[in-house]
């Protein structure tokens, strides 16, 4: 939200509020997937995508204007870090119950170590990463 500054017109006693632009308003972002379902690999060697809304993302990394980092995963309806090529589909499955009171895709923060051993997870498709970053979760 941009900060108002006052004007005060001397012919009324009111005051006029005006945006003023904030020189730091942009934020970037990155959107991360599991190879094989890639846009294009980075510098880092982790396989991302360009789409946020796509149902590929599953990781998300948010830089704001201020500076701050933003790590955040997706996570299932059983409330566990999303599994994208998980042969039991347990991510996908829900009850109406739950289609109707959960969110599907719902993203959570997590620490910048959880978010690393995510990331490997990703790249290598090696499940032990992803059990490590569940660990770092509690």
């Amino acid at each position: 939200m941009l900060p108002l500054r006052p004007i005060i017109r001397k012919t009324m006693n009111d005051y006029i509020f005006e945006q003023t632009p904030n020189k730091k308003e942009t934020s970037s972002s990155e959107y991360y997937t599991i190879l094989g379902q890639h846009d294009f690999i980075d510098d880092n060697h982790y396989p991302r995508t360009t789409e946020e809304l796509s149902s590929k993302t599953v990781a998300k990394k948010i830089v704001k204007y201020d500076g701050k980092i933003r790590y955040c995963i997706k996570i299932g309806i059983n409330n566990k870090l999303i599994n994208p090529i998980s042969i039991y589909g347990e991510e996908k499955q829900s009850s109406f119950l739950d289609s109707i009171c959960r969110a599907s895709n719902k993203f959570i923060d997590v620490s910048p170590k959880t978010f690393e051993l995510y990331l490997n997870f990703l790249k290598t498709k090696n499940t032990s990463w992803l059990y490590n970053a569940e660990r770092e979760l509690v």
